[in-house]
């Protein structure tokens, strides 16, 4: 039992972040099913049976109608879907974040993108890891005493973007949850992980 129990939670196949994201809720005891695509997974690193526990998995063709179906029957009933693909990457196969709250109302849609809709500046950058901490600053201002000291940059290959936004959608799908119970309307989230990043400098 966890504070999430009886939560069903979709989790469309994506990058470190949306998985870490569907691995957090599934620890505090939601349902979690990760629908993955034919074929190698997105990320498929050391830490991905960590990222993958506490789940279930469905592979489906979204290009396939049959399997497309099944996925819509999947968020028709869910309370939380996960998607962590390039903006507009399932609106195309029909399963984007307008197409699945016209059928359930209730439900939290999370989208963890690079940069935010909003973000015109940023808005054509590939969103890996190393682009979106280079775009923010963080490899020289993560450590107060380089930008003082002149130092050169320092680049880090831990995932800080993802792990970042990862917890900041946690805190929004439970914050959703609770708005949930009080006016019975679900929610379209956006956690850009440019933004999540932040964290990682603020002192």
């Amino acid at each position: 039992m966890g504070a999430l129990t009886g939560i069903r939670v979709v989790e469309f196949e994506g990058w470190i972040a949306g998985s870490l994201l569907g691995m957090l809720l599934a620890d505090q005891g939601a349902e979690v099913i990760c629908v993955a695509r034919p074929g190698a997974p997105i990320y498929n690193r050391p830490g991905s049976e960590m990222l993958a526990r506490g789940k279930r998995s469905i592979v489906l063709d979204l290009c396939n109608r049959s399997d497309r179906d099944m996925a819509l029957r999947l968020t028709s009933t869910a309370d939380i879907v996960i998607e962590n693909l390039r903006p507009g990457a399932l609106n195309g196969l029909g399963v984007g974040c307008g197409s699945l709250r016209a059928i359930n109302p209730r439900l939290i849609h999370v989208s963890l993108v690079g940069f935010a809709s909003d973000d015109l500046t940023h808005a054509g950058l590939a969103a890996f890891e190393s682009i979106i901490a280079a775009a923010i600053g963080m490899f020289s201002e993560i450590n107060l005493l380089k930008p003082t000291l002149g130092m050169d940059p320092v680049y880090t290959p831990l995932a800080l973007p993802s792990i970042y936004g990862a917890v900041q959608g946690a805190i929004a799908c439970n914050a959703a949850l609770v708005t949930r119970e009080k006016t019975g309307e679900g929610a379209a989230l956006e956690v850009p992980l440019a933004a999540a990043a932040g964290m990682a400098m603020s002192s």
